[in-house]
């Protein structure tokens, strides 16, 4: 099958270099304007469905790409692409059989095998996510999501980096050295510096730099936002805890001496007691929801 169409006016090498590029907007128009023209052309299809997925319309995205697999079920980029607007829309399962396709029909793609683990990382199998990253490693070493998703998840298992933040922060830093633009490195520093170091002005470095590479991920505006309450939190939270811990030995107090006799008119006071070193102690504890990695 011929896929590029009739490209008599040269749009099919502006839109494919339009697509190396980057610039998303513009590579939509064209493509609609291909589409006006050929309907039935699949790379445009493609491209329209490529290009909206990096300006966040995943569902516009999902329609064109099913459409490009119809006219060349062949097209292994279709289905990775497909793939990940299955995953955006929230079918998992949609996600993985496209992905798998695409693996199919092009073995010797890293990103495919990537996008794969990805996949696996999501449903927890940290293992097969691990296989996934080492297949995509072992065919482009200098794959920077590949190396990303190794980093993730070593991090997960016991014969891996978990249990040691440093060498999880040095797997995401060879990451990060491959693509200083790789957001997804820099939030998952983010979340172990949250999570295991406890160094609450790294996470917040590493949110703000992988939030100006992509703002539009909501998962990154959460975790920001987490780590903005806690750390305005901590010097509360130090104030609150040894008053805290008063009350509630208080209390204990209080309650023993209740249960002798003549103690019965101290419990009005217990109540308060206990109430007040409960309500202090989820002061502490609240808002500490773990980010987790991407």
């Amino acid at each position: 099958m011929d896929r590029t169409g009739d490209s008599g006016d040269g749009r099919h090498i502006l839109l494919a270099n339009l697509l190396a590029s980057g610039s998303w907007r513009r590579a939509s128009e064209i493509s609609l304007e291909l589409l006006d023209i050929a309907p039935g052309d699949p790379v445009a299809h493609r491209a329209a469905g490529q290009a909206a997925l990096h300006l966040d319309r995943p569902g516009d995205a999902a329609g064109h790409l099913g459409r490009a697999i119809e006219l060349d079920p062949g097209d292994g980029l279709a289905h990775y692409f497909a793939g990940h607007a299955a995953r955006l829309l929230g079918d998992a399962a949609g996600a993985e059989r496209s992905v798998r396709r695409a693996v199919e029909l092009d073995p010797a793609q890293a990103d495919y095998w990537t996008e794969l683990g990805w996949l696996a990382f999501e449903r927890r199998d940290y293992g097969s996510a691990r296989r996934c990253a080492s297949r995509a490693e072992g065919l482009a070493p200098t794959c920077p999501r590949a190396a990303t998703l190794a980093a993730a998840a070593g991090s997960e298992l016991p014969d891996g980096t978990c249990g040691d933040p440093h060498a999880q922060l040095r797997a995401l830093g060879r990451a990060l050295e491959l693509d200083p633009d790789n957001d997804a490195a820099l939030h998952n520093m983010g979340v172990v510096h949250f999570n295991e170091t406890g160094d609450l002005r790294a996470a917040e470095r590493c949110f703000r730099g992988a939030l100006a590479i992509a703002p539009c991920v909501p998962l990154y505006q959460r975790n920001l936002a987490r780590t903005l309450r806690h750390r305005k939190l901590l010097p509360v939270l130090r104030f609150a805890l040894p008053p805290a811990a008063c009350l509630l030995a208080a209390g204990a107090l209080y309650t023993a001496v209740s249960r002798t006799p003549g103690g019965s008119h101290h419990l009005t006071a217990v109540a308060a007691g206990i109430c007040i070193g409960l309500c202090l102690c989820a002061i502490t504890l609240w808002g500490r929801t773990r980010p987790q990695a991407t």
